[in-house]
């Protein structure tokens, strides 16, 4: 008896095989991938929504290539299917882009401002799509007056570990920054260094699968900071050190496509640091803050014109140890055309448009135009409208599509505040 009931699953089973290459071979019967020298495949798999074994569907075979391809890891992503012994063999090709990017940094502005230095940055490390980044940049002139301020930092982050639905990250940063102290005459008597130290880890875990790597991220981490003064001369300063540690809390929401020259779609989320007495923080306090980004393709894709948007904006309570301001504004990446970071409170509000189309029909070179609005506020409970501060200007963007997230970027521009212009260079996107 038990004979025959094995024989029957047996032609059973033969019956299903022979069905599925009757039907014309629409399942998958193998996922391939090549092109990928560096990259392990299963980094791919788990950004793909169709496996073997599954009927062949081209919306998901479409929507597994573009899950790919917002990695940002390649220059092209391509999907075929080839004839299989029974199926079908789903090929991805993949065109891996340069993972490793030393870069000198210079920059002068019309203050007289100088910095420069150099970042190391390796993505895609080990072929796990993780990415290691380091920094270190001298300041000097302009309202540093003559001080030389200098700043190292390491950062880490691995988005999916070992294939879970858990992310990884870490940074550390130390900034020496020189002060002097001057009698009534404006002699110098004393000299010491601020050390400003901070360490954050982070842990964040996938919730929704629109494309394993889109839609809502959650995080909790930690973080120290702590800042002393070295004496290098005259009388001790009277200030003991500072500590602010406590945890941080985020939400974020992801739906982002990369199309190499231009991206489409939105995220937003909240960040809150929350100070704690209990774990050695000097005071408690909140952090709390907000962004919205949205990138509107303007006609087909393939045109690479866009409307980007950015909306930024949060306070504080309590009272935030370290720092003098909890937020500040100014700069290539907020406020262009005003210092960086001068507009300093413990409230801010921050809008970024930006309007992209290619040069001549060159994809690679985009002409900009852009506008920003924004304030600090010393009332943490404050938002004022009324009063902003506001630029206007045009630049060049230029990407290497080469490199993981490089481009070439000149902005020029204009701030009503001051009534002057400012000229930037830089190698990322603005957001």
């Amino acid at each position: 008896m038990s004979g025959c009931l094995l024989l029957v699953l047996l032609l059973a089973s033969a019956g299903v095989r022979a069905q599925q290459g009757d039907a014309g071979g629409d399942w998958v019967e193998e996922i391939r991938f090549v092109g990928n020298d560096r990259t392990k495949p299963r980094i791919l798999l788990q950004e793909m929504v169709i496996r073997e074994g599954d009927p062949v569907d081209a919306e998901k075979i479409e929507r597994s290539r573009q899950a790919i391809m917002d990695l940002g890891l390649f220059k092209s992503v391509e999907a075929r299917l080839l004839p299989g012994q029974q199926g079908k063999i789903l090929e991805i090709g993949v065109s891996e882009k340069i993972y490793i990017i030393p870069l000198p940094q210079l920059d002068r502005d019309a203050d007289g401002e100088v910095s420069y230095g150099g970042r190391l940055t390796v993505d895609n490390l080990a072929g796990l799509n993780q990415r290691l980044r380091l920094t270190y940049e001298v300041l000097s002139g302009g309202f540093a007056s003559d001080r030389t301020v200098q700043s190292a930092d390491l950062s880490w982050s691995y988005p999916r570990v070992a294939g879970t639905d858990y992310g990884l990250g870490l940074g550390l940063k130390r900034e020496v920054s020189p002060e002097t102290t001057r009698d009534s005459l404006g002699e110098v008597v004393a000299e010491h260094d601020r050390v400003f130290n901070t360490f954050n880890v982070g842990l964040s875990r996938w919730l929704s699968r629109e494309g394993p790597s889109q839609g809502w991220n959650i995080g909790l981490g930690g973080f120290w900071r702590y800042e002393v003064n070295d004496q290098q001369f005259g009388a001790p300063l009277d200030r003991p050190p500072e500590k602010a540690v406590g945890v941080s809390f985020a939400i974020r929401y992801t739906r982002v496509h990369d199309y190499l020259y231009s991206r489409e779609g939105l995220e937003y989320g909240v960040v809150s640091d929350q100070g704690l007495v209990a774990m050695g923080s000097d005071t408690p306090y909140s952090r709390n803050q907000a962004y919205y980004r949205h990138f509107f393709p303007l006609g087909a894709i393939e045109q690479h014109r866009n409307l980007n948007v950015q909306l930024r904006f949060g306070g504080t309570g309590g009272s935030v140890p370290i720092d003098d301001f909890p937020y500040v504004l100014g700069g290539s990446r907020d406020l262009r055309g005003y210092d960086k970071d001068t507009i300093g409170g413990r409230s801010f509000f921050v809008v970024n448009l930006e309007l992209l189309a290619p040069l001549w029909g060159y994809n690679p070179a985009r002409g900009v135009v852009f506008a920003d609005v924004g304030n600090a506020y010393e009332d943490n409970r404050l938002l004022d409208f009324s009063d902003l501060e506001s630029s206007l200007g045009f630049g060049l963007r230029f990407k290497l599509k080469a490199f993981v997230d490089l481009q070439l970027r000149v902005d020029v521009s204009y701030a009503f505040g001051l009534d002057r212009r400012k000229v930037y260079f830089g190698s990322k996107n603005t957001f």
